[in-house]
């Protein structure tokens, strides 16, 4: 038996396909993405977890543009895994160069649309995450991925670094961040 028995977790690699996300000096983030997302969904398993992924190959919704690939992700969320097939939703990026914003984000509560115990749980995973990361900060953001999926499952995402980062595709560093996600996830179910 794993400490996340039962618990089904959909894990969002972010962007994909003709929509790169952000990339700078050969980084793209949807390889990166899509790399810890793999990672981190086995570790989740290992634990017990039931895995769910919104991509598992470098495939994206059909949107022509980076805006609609995200309304047609979070479309294809919501008619495959509303209402009740997943207990977290877990969506991975890496921020833009420079940038910094390292750490988890929930929605932010001026978005609407949230129940004030859908916010709370959403913060409360995200800060779960964030302190596994290395006691990152915890944001608030209105995003589409988490404001526009159906269902009170807590949702977050996750800025796990910087795309100007030498070291993002080093398998370390992603089994390393896979595993602190996972972590985080597996405190706040237990």
């Amino acid at each position: 038996m794993g400490t996340l028995d039962g618990v089904k977790i959909l894990v969002d690699p972010g962007h994909g396909g003709d929509h790169p996300g952000t990339t700078h000096d050969g980084n793209i983030e949807k390889e990166i993405n899509l790399a810890v997302g793999h990672k981190l969904a086995n570790e989740l398993a290992s634990r017990g977890g039931w895995l769910y992924m919104t991509r598992s190959d470098d495939s994206d919704f059909g949107g022509t543009t980076s805006g609609e690939d995200i309304n047609l992700r979070v479309d294809y969320v919501n008619d495959n895994y509303y209402p009740y097939n997943y207990d977290a939703l877990v969506s991975l990026h890496v921020n833009t160069a420079y940038a910094g914003g390292i750490g988890a984000y929930s929605l932010d509560p001026d978005a609407g649309g949230a129940s004030d115990e859908e916010l709370y749980q959403s913060d409360l995973l995200a800060s779960n995450i964030s302190a596994a990361m290395g006691g990152y900060r915890t944001y608030t953001k209105n995003l589409a991925i988490l404001r526009d999926t159906w269902g009170s499952a807590p949702k977050v995402l996750v800025e796990m670094e910087t795309i100007d980062s030498d070291y993002i595709y080093d398998n370390y560093w992603q089994d390393n961040m896979a595993q602190k996600i996972a972590n985080g996830i597996d405190n706040y179910f237990n």
